[in-house]
């Protein structure tokens, strides 16, 4: 007799009782989260419906809509939309893995592009059972060379076009999710299952709180933690557009990231004693250091006290996000 077991690669083999082995490919939700920003909604659900390997469905989370414009673009590229009340990227995020079918959940942003291949990047790392999430590189459009030190700034580039594992075995595996660019949310995928037994995103980082950013590596951090390995796939490709910015933006967007990853490194230093040593040497090196590499990449600099001054301030972040979630 011929027992048919179901594994996650798509091809027929036989295991070493003789029974025949039906592989299926793995399958793919794709969640996009968004916020008025209509336009953007409908350029992203446009090049999903262009990808290669066909997710198994679109989910559009409105988070905290002012109005029903997204449900239109959502119902016109037959997508299924959910209204998320309570705003804040990281709640639409887990809305939509909650709402998930797929036996993985890509995320990207409303006003992102995945490139043809994207999924097929992703799923193939998901065939090592112990991956537990994916990033890529976040791109700007094609003929844009002046974005590149702000796509640099913003973590988008990743760490570059090398492929990284990390998991608890890996030498430095907190500094390498923490300290430096890993992945962010426009190029991101996470195994379904995985949110049984993880919490899903912190829902006081991120776009839309108090401290709008490092949602990410939160989530890198506690995905380690409960023992997962994590992929960075430089492979797969997301456009992400972004306005070239002037002197001046470019030092505000700067200093707002310098504030929110006070706000984080305050957080971790609070809630996870086990890296406190970690962190406060960062920290330390960062008050009073020299320019870091973003002042390289974008050769301009900010004086040292106004540096000083924006990092102060992400402690006060911190504690305002924990008096958002109490209330």
């Amino acid at each position: 007799m011929i027992k048919e077991e179901v594994q996650p690669t798509g091809r027929v083999t036989k295991n070493g009782g003789g029974h025949a082995t039906v592989e299926r490919a793995l399958s793919v939700s794709l969640v996009v989260p968004t916020r008025d920003r209509n336009n953007g909604l409908e350029i992203c659900l446009k090049a999903a419906s262009l990808l290669k390997m066909a997710p198994q469905e679109i989910i559009v989370v409105d988070s905290a809509p002012t109005g029903e414009g997204a449900k239109e673009v959502a119902m016109r590229w037959r997508a299924r939309y959910i209204r998320e009340d309570e705003p804040g990227v990281s709640r639409a995020r887990n809305r939509g893995a909650h709402e998930a079918c797929g036996d993985i959940v890509a995320f990207t942003d409303d006003d992102a592009a995945p490139d043809v291949n994207w999924l097929d990047s992703i799923v193939q790392e998901f065939q090592d059972p112990l991956v537990a999430l994916v990033v890529g590189k976040v791109v700007p459009p094609a003929g844009k060379p002046e974005l590149d030190r702000l796509y640099r700034l913003c973590g988008f580039t990743g760490q570059g076009d090398e492929r990284v594992i990390v998991d608890r075995d890996v030498s430095h595996w907190f500094e390498k999710v923490t300290f430096l660019p890993f992945g962010v949310g426009p190029n991101l995928a996470i195994r379904r299952t995985v949110f049984k037994q993880w919490r899903g995103f912190d829902v006081r980082l991120g776009p839309g709180t108090p401290v709008p950013g490092h949602e990410e590596q939160r989530a890198f951090l506690e995905l380690i933690d409960l023992g997962f390995r994590l992929v960075y796939a430089p492979t797969s490709r997301v456009i992400h557009p972004l306005p070239a910015p002037s002197v001046i933006e470019l030092r505000t967007r700067r200093l707002y990231r310098m504030q929110a990853s006070s706000a984080y490194f305050t957080m971790l230093f609070v809630e996870d004693p086990r890296h406190r040593r970690e962190i406060l040497e960062y920290i330390m090196s960062k008050l009073w250091g020299e320019s870091d590499q973003h002042d390289v990449v974008a050769g301009e600099y900010i004086p040292r006290m106004r540096r000083f001054l924006a990092r102060l301030r992400g402690p006060l972040l911190y504690f305002k996000s924990r008096s958002k979630i109490h209330d």
